[in-house]
């Protein structure tokens, strides 16, 4: 349901939370490496969540990206997901059809009408905050980055 670069999203923002506490700028290039993506296609992805409002940049000489530590408990996954993916996730068809709607139901309409909901639900409860408390006290995971 959620894409790649989505995925790659969520990974960089909390990467950036985990270093907040710093308060400087972060390369593209650290940051790619932190989440194993390619430096351009990060950068993409940087832009695109300056724009949701959820990163903000840096120019010039010790520039980068950085999320205001203040910030964290403000921001929810539900927020990079829009960045990145839209609202479409949690519209179209889970079995693909063009035309799948509660008048036309596809067989499992039902079912992913409800997944996409708890989906949803579950990603607006999400903040930043809470993620990067949890990597810090070995709760959860995220392979590449090392707290």
């Amino acid at each position: 349901m959620i894409s790649k670069a989505c995925r790659h999203a969520i990974r960089a923002v909390v990467y950036l939370g985990s270093e907040a506490v710093s308060g400087g700028p972060v390369k593209t290039a650290d940051i790619a490496l932190a989440i194993d993506a390619p430096a351009p296609f990060t950068s993409k992805l940087l832009q695109k969540l300056v724009l949701g409002g959820i990163v903000r940049s840096a120019r010039g000489l010790g520039g980068g990206f950085y999320i205001p530590a203040e910030e964290l408990g403000h921001i929810s996954l539900l927020q990079v997901v829009h960045a990145i993916d839209g609202e479409d996730i949690f519209r179209h068809c889970g079995l693909g059809l063009r035309e799948c709607s509660n008048r036309e139901p596809c067989p499992l309409h039902d079912t992913f009408r409800n997944i996409r909901r708890e989906l949803k639900d579950e990603l607006r409860k999400r903040s930043l905050k809470q993620l990067v408390q949890e990597l810090r006290k070995g709760k959860t995971h995220l392979k590449s980055i090392q707290l």
